[in-house]
């Protein structure tokens, strides 16, 4: 059980443990009750009410020790919630399956995962398999301005418990901050600097790339140390600024394809104490997809081959693309933006 991992997908404010079909009925009731706060008219209410019902419907069925959260969503003044679904247990292995509504069982009401992707007008996932699952599905009062859906997909190196691969992302105003360290070496003893890495980013979300990552390097010593790419996405501007050290890849692909680097150290590495990692700022498109990936993948991924992915949700590439090109010698973790 990862409780550190349960704490930062639902934060510091209220959740609500679902275990029983009444635990479903207190969060669709707090759903309403939260949608008439922000001024939801009732069809909205209803909308999000019946997201919360799948979500904790999903975790009876498919998961344990799950628990919901609600949290503001307003964007450019239009009132929104966003519900926090997270839990213990094995994941999604089959993104298709579930996202399609392969996964219904009895007590839903619509179709699983895919009546949430159907009634919200955002969803992300964050999925570490065989370890838990966080989906955030964002309501709205009315249509309000696109910004990009994630999908965070990692699993463990064979036969270890824990990975030594960590993610997160998080948004800012109009920016969407990626994240993703890979500690030395697997298991244990490469989870603690991955970990302690994405805490760091967790707390400065608004911190340059580069510059968050000299506060890593710093915060870092006496460990192993880790690998780490930190992405700022711009929504606004159009414009990417990504700054990296070590082996995590970045991949941009649409009308034009883009991959970063960065520059080989190991962040927290006692041989050498360097000056924040270059960062770099490219245009972006409203419709490129960006994709991090850790070296449990192949370091040349076929992203034109997942072209019919293209018009589905971030999860399923990631899952694409860690059955196609996945290690069975490390742990491997693919985030996907689109």
């Amino acid at each position: 059980m990862d409780s550190v991992l349960i704490d930062r997908w639902l934060g510091d404010g209220p959740r609500t443990a679902v275990h029983d079909e009444a635990s479903v009925a207190v969060i669709r009731d707090a759903a309403r009750a939260e949608g008439r706060a922000r001024g939801f008219d009732e069809v909205c209410c209803g909308r999000l009410a019946l997201v919360v019902s799948e979500l904790g419907m999903n975790h009876l069925r498919h998961a344990r020790d799950g628990f919901v959260a609600f949290r503001d969503a307003t964007r450019d003044g239009v009132p929104g919630v966003e519900v926090i679904a997270a839990d213990r247990g094995a994941g999604i292995r089959n993104a298709l399956d579930a996202l399609d509504g392969g996964a219904r069982g009895g007590g839903s009401l619509g179709a699983g995962l895919s009546g949430v992707q159907r009634l919200a007008q955002e969803v992300d996932f964050d999925v570490r398999l065989d370890v838990g699952t966080c989906v955030r599905a964002r309501v709205f009062a009315r249509d309000v301005r696109r910004r990009r859906e994630v999908a965070v997909l990692g699993r463990n190196y064979p036969g270890e418990r824990s990975s030594g691969d960590d993610a997160w992302f998080g948004r800012t105003a109009d920016t969407l901050v990626l994240g993703l360290a890979d500690g030395v070496g697997h298991g244990p003893e490469a989870r603690e600097p991955a970990r302690r890495a994405i805490d760091v980013l967790h707390a400065s979300p608004d911190a340059a790339p580069g510059r968050v990552l000299g506060a890593i390097d710093a915060a870092l010593r006496g460990t192993r140390g880790a690998v780490m790419a930190v992405v700022h996405v711009d929504e606004a501007l159009g414009t990417i600024r990504h700054a990296c050290a070590g082996n995590v890849t970045t991949s941009v692909r649409g009308a034009q394809g883009r991959s970063f680097s960065g520059e080989q150290r190991i962040l927290g590495a006692p041989s050498r104490r360097g000056a924040d990692p270059m960062e770099e700022l490219v245009p972006l498109s409203p419709r490129d997809v960006v994709v991090l990936y850790s070296d449990g993948l192949r370091s040349r991924l076929d992203l034109d081959g997942a072209r019919q992915h293209a018009s589905r949700h971030p999860l399923a590439l990631a899952q694409f693309l860690l059955d196609g090109f996945g290690r069975n010698n490390d742990d491997a973790t693919v985030i996907v933006a689109r």
